[in-house]
Formats: structure tokens, sequence, C-alpha cells
């Protein structure tokens, strides 16, 4: 299998999140959640999870590089993750959850049981600006960081699951070629 993972940073308030995608399954692995930890130690974290899903390629990882993501950024890329940073602007924020929301709709991706990120895409909804764009927020005192996980943890993903490679491998030894 091939994962890529999807990391929303935070530190006190809010909860810093790693989602893992199985882009074979287009299957959500385990969560995980937390907040209260100081960078070296979050920067430990996300190393340890692309470690646990590197199979014959390390993983991508979409995270945050918005503010203080930025350094954690470089300090991943320095240390030879596969990183892409994803700068949230509103309407890149937009972007996401459009296709969040599309692939949801669609049933492309399949998510846990999770009651925390079942509460918050429930209670993420659509509003309209003054100036007349669409803003996608929580109510006051909610979080979205299961849901940015998610979201940057299906970012760009295929239109349909990879073959996983031992398929591939039996594909291409009955006697077809890539090509063909």
């Amino acid at each position: 299998h091939r994962y890529q993972l999807g990391v929303d940073l935070a530190k006190y308030q809010d909860f810093t999140v790693i989602v893992p995608f199985d882009l074979s399954t287009f299957k959500v692995g385990r969560i995980e959640r937390f907040n209260q930890l100081d960078w070296g130690t979050q920067k430990a974290r996300i190393r340890s999870s692309s470690q646990d899903y590197t199979t014959r390629m390390k993983p991508l990882i979409n995270q945050d590089s918005t503010g203080l993501g930025d350094p954690i950024f470089d300090d991943l890329v320095n240390d030879g993750l596969n990183v892409n940073g994803f700068k949230f602007t509103q309407q890149s924020r937009t972007e996401l959850l459009d296709n969040l929301r599309i692939l949801l709709d669609k049933t492309k991706i399949r998510i846990p049981n999770d009651p925390v990120l079942l509460d918050e895409l429930k209670s993420m909804h659509w509003e309209l600006t003054e100036q007349g764009k669409r803003k996608v927020q929580v109510p006051s005192g909610l979080h979205d960081d299961m849901i940015m996980g998610l979201a940057l943890a299906v970012w760009q993903i295929p239109q349909t699951p990879l073959m996983p490679e031992s398929e591939t491998i039996r594909f291409l030894t009955n006697g077809h070629s890539a090509g063909s």
C-alpha cells in the first residue's frame, strides 16, 4: 500500500492532527490528535508517523505551512521527509474543503467512525462574506483540526485507488505490459 498524510499544526488551544490515508483502499487510518506539545516533540511525532506509513516509498505529507508551520515544514524537509507545504489562504482553504466535501458526497473515501471527527464535520457550514464569497467555518468555540487534517490527507489524490504493488507485479508477469 501507499499512503499520504495530512498534518494540521497547532500548539496550545487547537490540536495538531496527523491523518493517514491509504491510496490503495481510499481509507483513512488511525488519526493522531494532540496539543500542548513543544515543536520538537511534534516534529518527532510527524517523523514517526511517516516511518509508520513508509512502505517502498515515503508517504507524501501535505502539511499546513502557514505561519508557524513554515519552519516546521523546513525542518521536516531537511530531515528527508516527503513534505508538501500547504499555505492556508481563504481561497486555498475553500478549495481544500470543497475537494473534501466532494469526496465525502461521492463516498469516494472511507472515514473512521470517530466521534470528534464526525462532530467537527457536522458543525462545519458555509457562509457568504460581505464581499459575496463563500467562507467555510465551524461555530465559535469548536475546532476544525480533524477536518483540516483529513482535507490535507486527501488533497490531490488520484481519481481511483492505486493498484497494490502485488497486483501490479501479477498483472505485468501475466504477459501484459504497462503499455498494452
